[in-house]
């Protein structure tokens, strides 16, 4: 299943960017028929490029009149090029195209031509004409879109020398070169990355002798890209990368299994990306991936993803779990979602699902829920649900979600939630929070967790909900 799974998701993601040169085809053999006919279709577009041969950028006719498969050369996409004993299909594009291409891409006002235009910059790339492209393209913000999937498209057929051209650029090249070669070839990307002595390889000087980037920062971003790559092309992989990674304290490595996660999601069924996370390691790391998954599960199936969340009951793993699928399966139908949770054991799981559960039926429909909350006999379970309900009912009605904060009889839970409830209220009100902070008897450590918290909430524990 996994072999075929890596297949899939080999083929979507170089099928992404192939997508847009796919689309650029079929739309120009419709928009911008070539031949006899172009001269016709140039009345509806006449603010768009004509090649050196007098045919419409868009059109599915090359330089000098081939035909794609034609004896002018066989008309090839990025995906179709490959290194490192693959054959390198020429171009159908001469020059003249592409910058024809590339000046529709910088000068249109239409975005439809534009995006068009990038798609035949992306056919007509080789590893032979890929500086020629660039030029195209390089008035870009190095976070653009485009830009970035240039680049990825240009490491995917072309390895080590895309890569190494950002290294004489001012811009972040490499990263995104490094993440398409990653995808197309992992294992020759990570022995290369897993070699590098930048300090002592004149080819980054450049970098880091010219333009001062520290060796670990710029180590960091080509690290980034590698896992990006990776996590597309096989995420055990990536996953088995970062474990290494994380064996040796190296920084930054949850937010690198961030990256994996999110490939995961967009490319396994939720219950492969379930099994991957259960078999994650490190107890930090695998919590928040399983909550997220369980999160995603209940989205597409909240039914089966309960009875995949009921086996976690009374595990460490159960609030992330358990509340990941109350949350999601409440915000779609929260009597559904609450009855699943009074089956469950009493325990953490249980409540940081009612918490998550009721916060999501206080956004919809805050009478019904808080009615519910007044069924509920004292109870851990009962301190939950208040904490989600007023949590949410903060940014509406502060007041009002104090009066219920104060009413949890858990001195724990009480004051956690009346401090995000605080928080909520500052940032709704700032001088009604204010003034109902100096008269609530406090401590004065809680006053100023509420008036002056930190920029990251969980830095002090506290969960940051709206």
């Amino acid at each position: 299943m996994r072999n075929s799974a890596k297949l899939k998701k080999t083929i979507l993601v170089h099928g992404a960017w192939l997508l847009a040169a796919i689309t650029s085809f079929v739309l120009g053999s419709q928009l911008f028929p070539s031949g006899r006919n172009a001269e016709e279709a140039d009345g509806m577009s006449a603010g768009r490029a004509r090649g050196p041969s007098g045919q419409i950028a868009g059109s599915s006719g090359v330089h000098g009149g081939s035909r794609a498969g034609g004896e002018g050369g066989a008309r090839v996409s990025g995906a179709g090029h490959s290194q490192g004993g693959g054959r390198v299909v020429p171009s159908a594009f001469s020059e003249e195209d592409i910058a024809s291409f590339g000046e529709l891409f910088r000068e249109s006002s239409s975005p439809i031509d534009r995006r068009l235009a990038f798609s035949r910059l992306l056919e007509a790339l080789t590893p032979e004409n890929a500086e020629l492209v660039r030029v195209q393209i390089a008035h870009l913000h190095d976070r653009s879109a485009e830009f970035r999937e240039f680049h990825y498209a240009w490491g995917a057929v072309a390895g080590e020398d895309a890569i190494m051209f950002g290294a004489d650029t001012k811009k972040d090249d490499m990263s995104p070169a490094l993440a398409g070669w990653a995808s197309a070839n992992p294992e020759a990307a990570l022995a290369w990355f897993k070699g590098l002595d930048m300090e002592n390889d004149a080819r980054f000087d450049s970098v880091l002798v010219d333009r001062k980037i520290p060796a670990e920062a710029l180590r960091h971003g080509l690290m980034r890209g590698l896992v990006q790559g990776l996590a597309a092309s096989d995420p055990n992989t990536a996953t088995q990368f970062i474990n290494e990674l994380a064996a040796t304290d190296q920084k930054g490595t949850e937010g690198m299994m961030h990256i994996v996660l999110e490939a995961v999601l967009r490319t396994d069924s939720p219950a492969e990306a379930a099994v991957w996370a259960e078999n994650l390691t490190g107890d930090h790391l695998r919590n928040q991936a399983m909550g997220r998954v369980a999160g995603h599960f209940a989205v597409t199936d909240p039914e089966a993803a309960a009875v995949w969340a009921a086996n976690f009951s009374g595990q460490p793993e159960s609030s992330a779990v358990i509340g990941g699928v109350g949350a999601r399966w409440a915000s779609k139908d929260p009597e559904a979602a609450i009855a699943w949770l009074n089956e469950l054991p009493e325990g953490q799981g249980q409540n940081a699902g009612m918490r998550g559960a009721l916060r999501e039926w206080a956004e919809s429909d805050p009478t019904e829920a808080g009615g519910f909350i007044q069924t509920l006999p004292a109870s851990p379970m009962r301190d939950a649900a208040i904490s989600g309900y007023s949590r949410r009912i903060a940014w509406e009605n502060p007041r009002a979600a104090m009066g219920w904060a104060e009413a949890i009889s858990s001195p724990e839970e009480r004051i956690e939630t009346m401090i995000g409830v605080g928080r909520a209220w500052r940032h709704r009100d700032a001088s009604g929070a204010a003034e109902w902070v100096s008269s609530s008897g406090l401590p004065e450590n809680l006053q100023q967790r509420i008036l002056n918290p930190p920029r990251h909430p969980q830095a002090d524990g506290i969960r940051a909900t709206r």
